[in-house]
């Protein structure tokens, strides 16, 4: 029992975001189940826990469709989750009903207010990036591979020191340098479409997710490793 509660510890480590989206079907409550149990609400109304789908539990976060930033859940940025120049690992399950366009799964910031980070499909390979107000890119890595709509994928993005290394289903995609600071201007994390200052399109991402886990300050897996374990 001792083991397994320093084993459970060391798993919760850096953790600064776990959405496990464990709850009842229809339920509209996103438990932070980090150890900073993070507040997340709702933008709009279409965003559900649903059991019609689901990769680890019994559940997992319904996202639809949504007008102008209708279609995600979002919290406050601290010090603690602003992601700067550390060591980060970001990754969950998804399972997207289409992987055309350029559905935003996770944005730190807002479009058109400053610099803003974004993780991203499209057209099936998922990209990292660090844009300008003008939407110029500081940075960006997109994967070689690409992931499959109506079927769950892992994708995780992982800075370790300079190196920025992308994984599809635990396996080393596509990696680069980059020496800067993703720093967003606007302190906020939004999850299921781009956040925006404007009412153009907020690229919505529809589907299913599961078990989003932020882990920053070090990089989880430094190599290829087993999603789930």
């Amino acid at each position: 029992m001792k083991e397994h509660l320093l084993r459970a510890q060391r798993g919760l480590e850096n953790v600064e975001v776990f959405l496990k989206f464990e709850a009842s079907d229809g339920a509209v409550i996103f438990t932070d189940s980090s150890p900073k149990a993070r507040a997340f609400a709702r933008d709009g109304t279409s965003t559900t826990i649903s059991t019609e789908q689901y990769k680890i539990g019994s559940s997992s976060c319904k996202f639809l469709s949504g007008s102008q930033n209708k279609s995600s859940i979002y919290t406050t940025v601290d010090a603690a989750l602003s992601l700067s120049t550390k060591d980060f690992t970001i990754e969950g399950w998804f399972y997207p009903n289409t992987v055309s366009g350029s559905p935003y799964i996770l944005q730190w910031g807002q479009l058109a207010n400053g610099n803003w980070v974004g993780f991203y499909i499209g057209n099936g390979t998922v990209g990292w990036a660090i844009r300008s107000a003008s939407l110029a890119f500081v940075y960006n890595l997109t994967s070689v591979g690409t992931i499959p709509a109506l079927a769950w994928s892992h994708v995780a993005v992982e800075r370790t020191g300079n190196t920025i290394t992308m994984y599809l289903n635990g396996v080393a995609d596509n990696s680069s340098s980059y020496t800067g600071s993703f720093n967003a201007t606007v302190q906020r994390l939004t999850i299921g479409e781009l956040h925006r200052s404007d009412s153009n399109l907020n690229y919505p991402y529809t589907g299913f997710m599961d078990q989003i886990r932020i882990t920053i300050g070090k990089a989880r897996y430094n190599g290829n490793f087993i999603p789930g374990e």
